[in-house]
């Protein structure tokens, strides 16, 4: 079984990712990391099951990660992470009622596997220049390191407060 995070105080956090990492790394691999964008309902649950605190704990913990393995790289080889795991105009795409007989959502197959219309726009964010003028979905996706990881959370909280008051509106 292969997981890249565990609260268990014995283990260590993000160790088998950091063993990936440092593979890449030492053969020349280029690796661009990034949190799923999973459907704002999902996050949804999470929250609803009080793990929100883990869930932004673990995106610390990446971005600690990286920072780590950054200091010890030159930066023109830096690792970059992006979190796409926000409520934002993809993630939020409205899911057709069991009544809605035949209409399907068009960037989800469900709530946790995104179509590849979705991946597409992911690897246009992940291989463009990051001074790119695209205006295309602009809110999904963000470079996030130890300096914006706060900000990037709570702007992520108000998103959240957002979904919740428009979904009672329909």
């Amino acid at each position: 079984k292969f997981c890249i995070y565990n609260e268990n105080k014995e283990s260590k956090p993000f160790e088998q990712l950091g063993e990936i990492i440092n593979f890449s790394i030492r053969n020349n691999i280029e690796i661009k990391i990034f949190i799923n964008p999973v459907h704002a309902d999902l996050l949804e649950m999470i929250r609803f099951m009080d793990l929100w605190p883990l869930y932004e704990n673990w995106k610390r913990g990446l971005v600690n990660l990286i920072a780590t393995i950054n200091k010890q790289k030159s930066k023109e080889t830096s690792i970059s992470l992006w979190d796409f795991g926000d409520y934002n105009s993809i993630t939020t795409e409205k899911i057709p009622l069991s009544t809605d007989l035949g209409k399907t959502m068009q960037g989800y197959i469900d709530v946790a596997h995104y179509k590849k219309s979705v991946g597409d726009v992911i690897l246009d964010k992940l291989l463009t220049h990051p001074n790119s003028q695209k205006t295309t979905n602009k809110d999904f996706g963000y470079p996030i390191n130890t300096k914006n990881i706060e900000k990037h959370l709570n702007n992520i909280k108000g998103n959240q407060v957002q979904y919740q008051n428009e979904k009672r509106e329909y």
